[in-house]
């Protein structure tokens, strides 16, 4: 079953979803700059600068070809999530040894206000969401975040 609470997340994107570097620092630095062009506000050094941190701390590549970089940082006020895809795959550290394909980033305030949404329950919703072999190889194939977010609005 795929994830609603994920779609509904997961942040517009006016970038390609697909990333063109070939390793983990770069793939870092890509999404750092995409992510930087979506919200004008944040500049790609400290997205980069945040992530890269807690890349250093243990590897957010978790397993099934799924890496969820994640960091908290001062100019946001609520938790936002972004997709990108790696069509080639990536060396990525993970659990299981084997290329990422799919990048989940989570940016979280360093200072959340009041309900907020948790990381950890993102990051388990993902990796519960991820388990699903149809969705996982489906958004593998896709071609743009409109298909992402058709496949997660799936039962």
């Amino acid at each position: 079953m795929a994830s609603e609470f994920l779609r509904n997340l997961i942040k517009d994107q006016n970038t390609s979803l697909h990333l063109e570097a070939r390793s983990k620092q770069d793939v870092i630095k890509e999404i750092a700059y995409k992510i930087s062009q979506i919200k004008k506000n944040l500049k790609e050094d400290e997205i980069f600068e945040g992530l890269q941190e807690r890349e250093a701390k243990a590897s957010t590549g978790v397993d099934l070809g799924v890496a969820i970089p994640h960091t908290s940082l001062n100019k946001i006020s609520e938790t936002e999530l972004y997709f990108f895809l790696s069509p080639h795959g990536i060396e990525f550290s993970s659990i299981d040894s084997e290329l990422s394909y799919l990048f989940f980033v989570i940016l979280s305030p360093k200072t959340p206000k009041k309900p907020h949404i948790s990381s950890l329950k993102i990051m388990a919703d993902i990796c519960r969401t991820m388990r699903v072999d149809n969705v996982r190889f489906k958004m593998k194939a896709a071609k743009d975040l409109n298909e992402i977010l058709q496949i997660l609005e799936s039962p």
